[in-house]
């Protein structure tokens, strides 16, 4: 877990962890913390770290988990993740997630070519 105190500088790894948090947040519909949760799961990071190899019984039930959506929810979270571990660079998370809209192109463009 990342934590910034008081008189730290900012710095890029902060933006990545930050981001992976917003990435949780939006994949689970979890706050990025929870003071009502046990102690070791009040911070989305740290309940993702727990939670990741049964993710899917843990996320929220309207996301639809068909193939493609749940290929693409799998994705975002295991870049989540690395952000979250701050094993990641923000310049290899952009590269990602361009990687990651060139397949969703390709697929809308395959499927409205073959309608």
């Amino acid at each position: 877990m990342f934590v910034i105190t008081e008189g730290e500088i900012l710095s890029r790894k902060a933006d990545v962890y930050s981001f992976g948090v917003i990435l949780l947040e939006l994949i689970t519909g979890k706050k990025a913390y929870n003071s009502d949760s046990d102690r070791s799961e009040d911070v989305i990071a740290m309940w993702f770290e727990k939670k990741k190899d049964d993710f899917w019984k843990s996320i929220e039930n309207d996301i639809e988990k068909d193939y493609e959506t749940q290929q693409s929810v799998q994705e975002v979270a295991e870049l989540a993740g690395s952000c979250c571990e701050m094993e990641a660079e923000m310049s290899q998370i952009v590269r990602v997630l361009s990687a990651m809209i060139e397949i969703r192109d390709k697929r809308n463009q395959a499927s409205s070519s073959g309608s």
